[in-house]
């Protein structure tokens, strides 16, 4: 029996549409993370800050 190999690509051009696909879902999922990491820090910032205004507020003035 003889096993024929080839055809007519079909199915490298759903392979390679396959990996497109997961590269641009892993982007955008990098992306998202990213983006919600930048959020917390720049809150984390805010926070402190309003805290050292705080306690700036608090101290005796001379």
């Amino acid at each position: 029996m003889l096993i024929r190999q080839g055809g007519n690509g079909l199915g490298t051009d759903i392979a390679a549409v396959i990996f497109a696909a997961a590269a641009v879902y892993a982007i955008n999922i990098w992306s998202t993370v990213k983006k919600e990491r930048s959020s917390a820090k720049n809150l984390e910032r805010g926070i402190e800050q309003i805290k050292d205004a705080s306690g700036k507020a608090m101290e005796p003035r001379n």
